[in-house]
């Protein structure tokens, strides 16, 4: 994989959990949030999606139930820690302070 490739994913990491971040109960599925990356211009599949929110929950930043047709994912505390840049979890981009 390319250093490219490689930011870019860490970047959709760091882009889905702050979606998350800002949805109401910080959950959404990922349809939602396959159209909120699309917003940033990373325009992915659903099954690059759902694989990147099931990476999320290895790494404990996002709990998810899967629904048959959607998978839904929620943020966790690390994962919301993350997007607040109070820890770092390897393999997603650590967030630009607020301007």
């Amino acid at each position: 994989m390319s250093d490219f490739s490689k930011y870019a994913v860490m970047d959709l990491r760091l882009v889905l959990l702050r979606c998350l971040k800002d949805q109401p109960a910080y959950s959404a599925n990922d349809s939602i949030l396959q159209h909120e990356a699309q917003r940033f211009g990373l325009n992915r599949s659903r099954d690059v999606i759902k694989n990147e929110l099931r990476w999320l929950a290895d790494m404990g930043a996002v709990k998810l139930q899967d629904l048959g047709a959607v998978l839904v994912a929620k943020l966790t505390q690390r994962g919301q820690d993350h997007v607040e840049g109070l820890t770092q979890i390897e393999g997603v981009n650590k967030p630009s302070p607020e301007a």
